[in-house]
């Protein structure tokens, strides 16, 4: 085999690999990811049609929606462990898709910062939503009840 011909050969396996590489990829996003723009929750379903990587551990389902926006859904018994764990420095009385919701400033468990978490109590099931600002404030367009 020449030079030139081994060359091409190894080109077109390389190319080969690369294209294989991503057909993968695309797989394996398509199985953690559901595509779509809105948070609906019913009395016996939570509907989740925004593009999240979803991950369960125990009763705790996460969803995440950024590197920094993401919701956990957990029983609503949850809360005054979640909140003992990070001391609350400000509440604010907020409502999300017509139901009461609470705006809280806590102080992180793990290094101290200031952070913003929204709770939504809805029959027996907590939806501690957490993030950037925009994310937050934007909770009316992305909730539905």
């Amino acid at each position: 085999m020449s030079k030139s011909t081994h060359a091409t050969t190894l080109v077109l396996a390389l190319v080969a690999l690369i294209v294989i590489a991503s057909v993968s990829w695309l797989y394996y996003r398509s199985q953690i990811s559901a595509p779509a723009t809105t948070i609906t929750v019913t009395q016996t379903q939570l509907t989740v049609t925004a593009e999240a990587t979803v991950t369960t551990a125990g009763d705790i389902t996460t969803y995440h929606f950024s590197d920094s926006d993401y919701m956990n859904v957990m029983p609503s018994s949850y809360q005054a462990m979640v909140l003992n764990e990070t001391p609350v420095q400000q509440r604010q009385a907020i409502t999300v898709a017509g139901w009461p919701a609470e705006r809280l400033t806590i102080t992180s468990a793990k290094d101290g910062s200031e952070l913003t978490v929204v709770h939504l109590l809805i029959d027996d099931r907590l939806y501690d939503f957490r993030g950037s600002e925009n994310f937050l404030a934007r909770l009316n367009d992305y909730v539905t009840i």
